[in-house]
């Protein structure tokens, strides 16, 4: 049994009308109740690699998932966001309501979750996108930590950031972010008591909640400070507890070093 006996539920907003999402292997929350308690406006060019993923046709789009950019055709977002061909990417803006002059919009091309994905494990996709993306001040690559690298460990060292839940229960149309503590492994466990925190999770958050991801931040980044004083891509949003920033529950991303093979073999670089 997990702590307090709550369902898990992976961070994903609920299904609109005419987007098919397949129950198969997932803990869902269909609705949006939940919140980010503390979320600051981002400035432009301060998270280059953060990515809308949308679904929609002609111009009616809605956002569902983040994305964090790997090189100027590829994107990594969580396997439970299911993203389909057809699909679309938006990058270099701050408000998807109004998205200006540097948003880049992509096609979604091909899409390969991981082979192992199963319900909270392997939760790792990477999209292919046409055409490629012209990098800029807005519109840039995240940087992937080196083999054995983690995260330094200081205090609101983690960051991440999504268009997802706030205080009413609505999507951000605005960029938000929160800087959040690393929780290591045994720490994370011991919060979660016989949760599945295996070694392909990061954790991040507070012993107080509320200052966290929710509904529609899955597959978005966690950038942390690495002992080396460097910031890298750690984490793609993943899951958490069904109400969104509950004390003592951290929320838990996919560990993006565990998948260096994957992405590495998705972008061929392998």
């Amino acid at each position: 049994m997990l702590r307090s006996g709550l369902l898990l539920a992976v961070l994903l907003v609920s299904a609109q009308a005419g987007r098919k999402v397949s129950m198969k292997n997932r803990f869902i929350r269909t609705h949006t109740h939940g919140k980010i308690v503390g979320g600051i406006p981002a400035e432009p060019g301060q998270f280059p690699y953060q990515v809308s993923m949308q679904y929609g046709s002609g111009s009616s789009w809605s956002h569902y998932c983040g994305g964090s950019i790997l090189d100027e055709t590829h994107v990594l977002t969580a396997g439970h966001c299911d993203p389909l061909r057809g699909e679309r990417v938006v990058a270099g803006t701050l408000d998807l309501a109004n998205m200006g002059e540097t948003a880049q919009v992509r096609e979604v091309i091909d899409a390969v979750i991981h082979p192992e994905y199963f319900g909270v494990t392997y939760d790792a996709a990477v999209v292919t996108v046409d055409p490629p993306f012209e990098f800029n001040q807005f519109v840039g690559p995240a940087a992937l930590p080196f083999e054995g690298q983690q995260p330094s460990g200081n205090p609101r060292s983690c960051t991440p950031s999504g268009w997802g839940a706030t205080l009413d229960g609505t999507l951000s149309d605005e960029l938000l972010y929160v800087d959040i503590d690393f929780i290591d492994d045994e720490t994370c466990i011991d919060f979660w008591g016989s949760g599945p925190i295996p070694e392909q999770n990061i954790c991040a958050g507070n012993e107080e909640g509320f200052e966290t991801v929710c509904y529609g931040d899955s597959g978005g980044p966690l950038y942390c400070e690495a002992d080396d004083g460097e910031r890298y891509l750690f984490g793609s949003t993943s899951w958490g507890p069904g109400e969104c920033g509950l004390p003592e529950l951290p929320a838990v991303w996919a560990e993006v070093p565990f998948f260096e093979e994957f992405i590495l073999e998705q972008i061929g670089r392998a």
